[in-house]
């Protein structure tokens, strides 16, 4: 029988509003028995790949069986271990707020010597993130964006701009995309035309909006190819991604910044041009060309 105060009807997460996700835990921990307390401490010192791995994983990983992880979670009042790791990502991304990350920033940029601290802090975080990001994933990625008959980029919030470059590049190369980064109604019109021939491009980070996941579970049930742009191994996108290319902004304290996500969408852009190159020579071509009928209109000197 299920535990009072459960996850399921809610309760649970009501009591973590003011506190973390570990303290009502360990609240619950008193009938454990001695392995699933070892199992537990395992758990709650690895969150954010405990959020992400399978319960197949985490048993073996901690040497038990799958039932044993399995009893584990029910024994602290959930249904199921999914239902547990529900409950933790959604308690990691309610304790990022944005508002102190603002001010901590603010503090930080507003101390002497401010541009160069900005600037070593950006250099740090992509070479930090950059030893991570292998060639053979930029390839694969890449190689799926010219053979998609179209290309939908869906980025709300910060990942707009994001969005909104690479669908400029794809422009340039010929590479027919539809761009996903407005919410709604009119997100879902644009969404709706996504076929099996066709890619999505999600990007996000600490937050996921509702229409990403929309968009996510439209291609998967269409068949198409996602690729996943994002900064939390625990969101909706990385879970579903095919191809996953981290994008992470810097310490999670801080209000980001989008340098090192730019400069992947930069370097995923250059790998497609070689692949498109001719087609983006012969455009260039076209456009110098309308430029200098426009120079020689009458209306157009001065």
């Amino acid at each position: 029988m299920k535990a009072a105060g459960t996850a399921k009807d809610g309760s649970f997460e009501n009591r973590i509003e003011d506190r973390s996700f570990e303290s009502c835990i360990r609240d619950r921990s008193s009938s454990l028995s001695p392995s699933q307390s070892r199992l537990l401490e395992s758990i709650l010192n690895s969150k954010e790949e405990t959020a992400v791995m399978s319960v197949r994983e985490i048993a073996e990983r901690n040497e038990v069986s799958a039932a044993t992880v399995s009893r584990f979670a029910r024994q602290l009042g959930f249904s199921s271990f999914s239902e547990f790791q529900d409950v933790l990502r959604k308690d990691m991304l309610r304790r990022i707020d944005t508002v102190d990350k603002m001010r901590h920033t603010a503090v930080i940029e507003t101390a002497s010597g401010f541009v160069g601290n900005a600037v070593k802090r950006d250099a740090g975080t992509m070479e930090e993130e950059a030893a991570e990001l292998s060639e053979r994933l930029i390839l694969d990625a890449a190689e799926k964006i010219c053979k998609a008959s179209c290309v939908y980029v869906a980025g709300l919030g910060s990942a707009r701009s994001l969005a909104e470059f690479l669908c400029y590049r794809f422009s340039w190369m010929g590479i027919r995309n539809r761009k996903l980064t407005t919410g709604g109604s009119e997100f879902m019109e644009r969404l709706v035309f996504l076929g099996k021939r066709d890619l999505l491009i999600s990007i996000g980070f600490r937050k996921t909006y509702p229409e990403i996941e929309i968009a996510i579970d439209h291609a998967v049930e269409k068949e198409a190819g996602i690729i996943g742009m994002a900064e939390s191994p625990t969101s909706y996108i990385s879970r579903k991604s095919e191809i996953l290319i981290p994008v992470r902004r810097g310490p999670q304290g801080e209000w980001n910044s989008l340098a090192y996500p730019m400069s992947v969408c930069n370097i995923l852009v250059r790998q497609v041009l070689e692949k498109r190159k001719d087609k983006a020579i012969r455009t260039a071509g076209e456009l110098e060309k309308l430029n200098k009928r426009l120079g020689r209109r009458p209306d157009a000197q001065g």
